[in-house]
């Protein structure tokens, strides 16, 4: 009995012994300030609450498994103490299942995440508005929504977000104006707004913020004047308001001490540039290019010693430059191109050693070259076209040097005798070494005299003989001059079209320039877009000495191989050699980099032209190929390999991209230019599938009228199919066959074959006789026989298929008069569902009942004429490259200023060749 006892005893102490230890071990974990575990039932709260955000935004196990802890499974989910302070959701490293037509960004769930203080979601398709719950969200310290097609406007109540340091809704369609509640966001730091579709003007109440470092509003539609009082930003770094529509003169901004980087170009502003502005010491970029902007240059911009890129260019500026511009010893980029300026070039260039590009076109700048500026060996382009340049060209110069239209003595295309004599005349300074007198022009001596006619010899006629001859003569007169004048009618046309089928530097249809220097195009080329130049020693260690292990393939203009250059980026080199290729094959492909600059085109990272033998072109790499190679692909999820196919939402993307540039090309460019070989393996694609357009060294001007008329028919000189659409083996320069060819890759899209798209052997003809039938505008019955059996669409996906079809088959019309332009091609595609809406008009042209291609128009667009702006899928955004002349890093399009983006409703047809231009 006292043995039991004694148990008990022993038993009863050791348990409380345990619990005063465990007692005192808690107390020293509290001591120690450890973080506890949560109850069980708020770690689960948050669990639910991510598993329904998973649903809502239709992400995939790959990405985000199902039934597994977020923080520890989930790509982007950073937490703390079991709770998510942190998601980050990318299209690039962010997969959908894509088993919902439109993801949705569930508020209640994210609400109910206690201690979020970053969200960020970019280059995620995620259509809709901005929910106004968002500024229940008062953890938040970063809200980030780039590039995800949102749209609406700005809800007021994100001005709750007291703890919000950065706010980035950039690349979206998000529109209405600022909301001046933005105002009470005293912690922002960093407010990025652009390219969206903002309207109205900036509240003033923006500029009281005391901690905020970046301003980006670009790429809108805001208008008015900028708040001059700007005093309050006292943290201001970068102020970036380029690409508007403000008006007025350039605000004060000397009190803010801390800026590196102005960018106000694009815009409507006047005025002088402010003295002022030498104050900013710490300036690195200044881009106040493309405005109305009058006076001189202030030299005291030269007191900004830290500036790096300076953009002028595209105002009213006059006078001289400042004598003390050698004193920007940083400079590497500067832009004056298109003003008004005058005089000779100071001296003092020799100390900008890292001078990287110097573009001084459209202005009147005279006297010699200075060699202090041509013998920067750290210089690699110079655009000194159309000025008044004159005596010999220094025979030291940049890799790229473009010269002409100047009175140089030892180049030709320079101004004519009588321009440079005339010029130099009126500005009081002597001519020396005048340009040798070309008569080139047509024209008679004024000394010549015209010939006298002779007496007719002979008896006197009888005047009752000759009357009856009379109207025979004048019959047979009459005959010969109307035979005269239309020969003579034909022969200008047909002189017309020689010249207006020269390429962009003057490249003949054949391909090559007219000489073989670059830039024969003129000052229409901006030099800051041609990228690095690189030696050919990089080139050659960046390919492994062109290793045949790094051949990407054989092209019809060089030889592509992958490289990868000193600093880590993956590029394509394009390798030229003159023996296999034209010799000067590489000018026209340069020049059309020099003039367009779309987010659409493949990135042109740089060029190599030191060798004679061979020239290399350096582009961006595209991890995902071309469609071509991407449509179909191989992949091994479990045992075998089964074959991949894009899903519609994807292909549906890459036929906007596709369509995007070619509007460019077609509408946005001065002259319109042609792509003249649209096929699958042009259209090439990057890691989040965005399309680039490869294949420009075969890009001309456009041949004329694409839709001819009535005189032009009579006599001839139009076509009424593709026949003949070819010259010398290569396409002509004409935007209607590129509509065509555009057609034939919709078809690959939608049936999934490939090899229709650049073919045009009788297989593909037969293929294309069986499918375009198929089609049929009024009944999608037959629709299934042509669409590709991979894909998986439901109903409302099939309508856009179904749309798509009707589209291409719009774009393969046998006569390119009645053919869509890619502008109405591209709203079409924007609003697939339009097309095939009962009450929509499309189907007529398809049936071909209209007779004219503004009757295609009036068809396409009758019902959206007093519709709201539909925005389109894709912004299109401009990035400076490497080097580039300072923009802010933005590049706007060459020689526009009113802008008429993919999202513009057209509500009349208007000139496909000559569009409104500010200036």
């Amino acid at each position: 009995m006292g043995t039991w006892r004694d148990n008990h005893l022993g038993l009863l102490s050791l348990l409380s012994w345990g619990l005063v230890a465990a007692v005192f071990t808690t107390m020293a974990i509290l001591a120690s300030g450890q973080p506890q575990p949560l109850p069980w039932a708020e770690t689960q709260n948050e669990t639910q609450a991510m598993q329904a955000l998973r649903d809502s935004l239709d992400i995939g196990d790959a990405s985000w498994p199902a039934y597994s802890d977020p923080c520890t499974s989930w790509i982007g989910v950073v937490c703390n103490n079991g709770l998510v302070i942190s998601i980050s959701i990318s299209g690039q490293n962010i997969s959908r299942t894509y088993s919902k037509p439109y993801p949705i960004l569930a508020m209640d769930s994210l609400l109910l995440l206690l201690s979020l203080k970053s969200l960020t979601i970019s280059d995620f398709w995620l259509p809709g508005m901005l929910p106004s719950s968002l500024g229940n969200m008062t953890t938040l310290e970063t809200l980030t929504l780039s590039n995800s097609s949102l749209n609406g406007s700005i809800p007021s109540s994100l001005g709750q977000l007291s703890s919000l340091r950065t706010l980035t809704l950039s690349g979206n369609y998000i529109s209405g104006n600022i909301p001046s509640e933005l105002s009470n966001l005293g912690s922002l730091e960093e407010l990025d707004l652009s390219s969206n579709m903002l309207s109205g003007t900036i509240p003033a109440s923006l500029f009281s913020l005391p901690k905020l470092e970046v301003l980006d509003l670009s790429h809108n539609y805001l208008s008015g004047p900028i708040p001059d009082k700007m005093a309050g930003l006292i943290a201001l770094r970068r102020l970036i308001l380029a690409h508007n529509y403000f008006s007025g003169s350039i605000p004060r901004l000397e009190s803010l001490q801390l800026l590196t980087d102005i960018d106000l170009s694009r815009n409507n502003l006047s005025g002088g540039v402010p003295a002022e502005l030498g104050n900013l010491s710490r300036l690195i970029t200044l881009g106040l290019n493309d405005n109305h902007l009058n006076g001189t240059v202030p030299p005291e911009l030269t007191l900004c010693l830290q500036l790096q890129e300076l953009n002028l260019g595209g105002n009213f500026l006059t006078g001289n430059l400042p004598l003390s511009t050698g004193a920007l010893v940083n400079l590497k980029t500067l832009n004056v191109s298109s003003n008004g300026l005058s005089g000779i070039l100071p001296s003092g260039f020799d100390s900008l050693v890292v001078l990287e590009a110097v573009d001084m076109a459209e202005n009147n700048f005279y006297g010699p070259l200075p060699l202090d500026l041509t013998s920067i060996s750290s210089l690699t382009v110079l655009n000194i076209s159309d000025n008044f340049f004159n005596e010999s060209l220094p025979s030291v110069l940049p890799n790229i040097t473009i010269t002409k239209k100047n009175c140089f003595s030892n180049l030709t295309r320079q101004h004519t005798d009588r321009a440079c004599t005339k010029f130099y005349s009126d500005h009081g300074v002597q001519l020396v070494n005048p340009v040798p007198i070309t008569n080139s022009s047509s024209g008679t001596s004024p000394n010549a005299t015209a010939p006298v006619q002779a007496p007719r010899k002979g008896g006197k006629s009888k005047e009752n003989d000759e009357k009856h001859l009379i109207p025979l003569f004048a019959g047979i007169g009459g005959g010969l001059g109307l035979i005269l004048l239309v020969g003579v009618f034909a022969l200008c046309v047909h002189r017309i079209e020689r010249k207006e089928r020269s390429g962009p530097s003057g490249a003949t249809r054949s391909g090559g320039p007219v000489d073989s220097g670059f830039g024969s195009g003129g000052a229409g080329i901006i030099v800051s877009r041609l990228g690095e130049a690189f030696t050919y020693a990089q080139l050659q260690h960046a390919t492994r000495k062109f290793s045949s292990s790094n051949l990407i393939s054989q092209g019809h203009s060089g030889d592509l191989y992958k490289g990868l250059l000193e600093n880590g980026q993956t590029v394509v080199v394009k390798r030229i050699e003159t023996a296999k290729f034209k010799k000067d094959s590489y000018v026209p492909e340069l020049e059309v980099y020099g003039r367009a600059s779309h987010s659409r085109l493949v990135s042109l990272v740089g060029y190599c032209l030191e060798r004679d033998d061979e020239k290399l072109l350096v582009y961006k790499y595209m991890p995902n190929g071309d469609l071509a190679s991407a449509l179909h692909t191989k992949g091994s999820p479990g045992p075998g390999d089964v074959l991949r196919s894009l899903d519609w939402i994807t292909r549906l993307k890459v036929a906007i991209g596709a369509a995007e540039a070619l509007a460019y090309l077609h509408h946005d460019s001065q002259p319109p230019l042609v792509h003249r070989d649209i096929k699958a393996s042009s259209i090439l694609l990057d890691d989040k599938f965005e399309v680039r357009l490869g294949s420009l060294s075969d890009v001309r001007s456009q041949d004329g009228d694409s839709h001819p008329g009535l005189i032009r028919r009579l006599l001839g000189l139009s076509q009424s199919s593709d026949q003949g659409m070819r010259d010398a083996g290569q396409a002509v320069a004409s935007c209607a066959f590129d509509v065509y060819s555009y057609g034939k890759v919709l078809l690959e899209l939608v049936s999934g074959k490939l090899g229709i798209s650049g073919s045009s052997d009788p297989r593909t003809d037969a293929w294309l006789e069986w499918a375009v039938p198929l089609i049929d505008p009024h009944d999608k019955e037959s629709l299934p026989k042509l669409v590709d059996p991979s894909l998986i669409v439901d109903e409302d996906l099939l309508e856009e298929v179904w749309a798509v079809a009707i589209i291409a088959k719009a774009c393969l019309n046998p006569k390119p008069q009645k053919r869509p332009s890619m502008r109405h091609v591209l709203k079409a595609l924007e609003n697939p569902h339009k097309v095939v809406r009962q009450d929509f008009q499309f189907t007529d042209t398809l049936a071909i009942r209209t007779s004219s291609h503004s009757s295609w128009n009036e068809a396409l667009f009758g019902s959206w004429r007093h519709s709201s702006v539909i925005p389109g899928t894709l912004r299109e955004e401009y990035q400076l490259k490497a080097g580039g002349i300072g923009t802010g890093g933005r590049v706007e399009f060459p020689q526009s200023h009113t802008r008429r983006g993919s999202s513009d409703i057209v509500p009349e047809p208007i000139s496909e060749t000559d569009f409104p231009r500010s200036r």
